[in-house]
């Protein structure tokens, strides 16, 4: 859909497509429902008089080190996320392709790339730890990333790197911010991810691009890949690692 409307009408209409999504905020504002651990622990707060949960708290000792490990570990996966936007401009203006192609690889490598947001959930619920999924779900992309800038040559092998790429590097979120949230009681987890994830992920969304232009006409666009992406996910993962992979049983039950 996108190279249609895109050389029909031009890129501007392209962002119409957003609108598709505005009536699911009806559905989450009609179904979801605030978890009952989080009510009661409300209920108990205005009952004792006690004011709301501050963001000083989340470094207090016993959260400070998870809570800088969060931060950090959210900041350099999103850095490295938001570097990935130029990647439609790199297959342009690198490997010269024309726009349809450009387009058509990275729509076609997001789709596959959802699948990987599902198993990567699957695989955080029931076979191994969120955090070790994590772990895994970074490295592989990791890899994945540098084999399609260094190696992959012509449209199916790109296609091919690109697509486990997004499968495994973008599928990472999906258990990302359950595992930022329940790392802390009820009462304090709105005011966690807003924090560890919220403010990393707008600070790395926002420097990882504008560093990926600037290291592009300093070594150019591999190697910028490598230093504003490869590796920030790679160091992603491991401070992740750095965290331990089971939540604390003092929290366990509180969803």
């Amino acid at each position: 859909m996108v190279p249609f409307i895109y050389e029909t009408w031009g890129w501007r209409y392209i962002f119409l497509l957003s609108l598709l999504f505005l009536p699911y905020a009806w559905v989450i504002y009609r179904h979801l429902r605030d978890s009952q651990a989080w009510l009661d622990s409300r209920a108990a707060r205005i009952r004792d008089s006690r004011p709301p949960p501050a963001t000083r708290e989340l470094f207090h000792p016993a959260y400070r080190r998870r809570t800088l490990l969060l931060f950090l570990g959210t900041f350099l996966y999103v850095f490295a996320y938001g570097a990935t936007i130029m990647l439609t401009p790199y297959f342009r203006e690198a490997r010269g392709w024309d726009a349809r192609e450009a387009i058509e690889l990275v729509g076609l490598s997001f789709l596959i790339g959802a699948f990987g947001y599902v198993l990567a959930a699957y695989f955080g619920e029931f076979l191994i730890s969120r955090r070790n999924t994590i772990v895994a779900w970074c490295w592989l992309g990791g890899l994945a990333f540098g084999v399609m800038i260094w190696f992959a040559r012509g449209w199916w092998p790109t296609f091919l790197a690109f697509s486990a790429m997004t499968f495994f590097f973008y599928g990472a979120y999906a258990v990302m911010f359950t595992f930022i949230a329940e790392n802390y009681p009820a009462e304090l987890r709105a005011t966690a991810a807003s924090f560890a994830s919220s403010l990393a992920v707008e600070l790395g969304l926002g420097l990882g691009p504008f560093a990926l232009s600037w290291a592009i006409g300093v070594v150019g666009w591999a190697a910028a890949f490598t230093w504003c992406a490869v590796l920030p996910v790679v160091l992603a993962g491991a401070t992740f690692l750095a965290l331990p992979a089971r939540i604390p049983a003092e929290l366990a039950g509180q969803d």
